[in-house]
């Protein structure tokens, strides 16, 4: 599967899921970056991300990060990270 293919796949999925979500095309790769209310409904959004591109064959590493409980995607040169917004600030 070709990077667009996987962008477009995780850009329906998030598009699926009603959230909103900015992209960039950096040198370094591609991230996309979308907001869940509430670490369940991230949670929810990650693990279809996940499950999704390994069903297209696609290897990806799954991660939180401790502090403010972000969610991280990475496959290749494809990094998707979820915001929980758990506080008002976010």
């Amino acid at each position: 599967m070709r990077l667009s293919e996987e962008i477009d796949l995780v850009k329906e999925i998030i598009k699926e899921k009603k959230c909103m979500f900015v992209e960039y095309d950096a040198p370094s790769g591609y991230l996309i970056t979308a907001k869940r209310k509430g670490s369940n409904q991230a949670q929810d959004l990650a693990e279809t991300i996940e499950e999704r591109l390994k069903d297209k064959g696609i290897e990806c590493v799954k991660f939180t990060t401790q502090r403010r409980g972000y969610i991280n995607i990475i496959s290749g040169s494809l990094t998707v990270v979820i915001n929980p917004c758990i506080d008002e600030t976010d």
